[in-house]
């Protein structure tokens, strides 16, 4: 089972693997991490906008799941992204 740190730091890989042709530097957003059912959720966005440019905020950029137990990373979908907006979690 992960920590959540290191869970933290499999998100962040994952991000930086995925975002690399993207054009826009990104960043998970540390302060909106959390964990839920053996899962960590980790919301990113654009540097600029996490260094206070509001108009360089990210539009349908889903949140990064690490599953705790096996380590496992990915984008989540846009149920899981209603769900966790309907427990006031995103």
């Amino acid at each position: 089972m992960l920590t959540k740190r290191e869970a933290l730091e499999r998100a962040k890989d994952f991000l930086a693997a995925e975002s690399s042709s993207w054009g826009t530097p990104v960043a998970v957003q540390e302060e909106k991490v959390f964990l839920r059912e053996g899962r960590l959720i980790a919301p990113f966005n654009s540097i600029a906008y996490i260094g206070g440019q509001k108009r360089k905020e990210l539009a349908g950029n889903m949140p990064i799941e690490v599953n705790l137990a096996s380590g496992k990373c990915h984008f989540i979908d846009l149920d899981e992204v209603f769900e966790y907006m309907d427990l006031g979690l995103l």
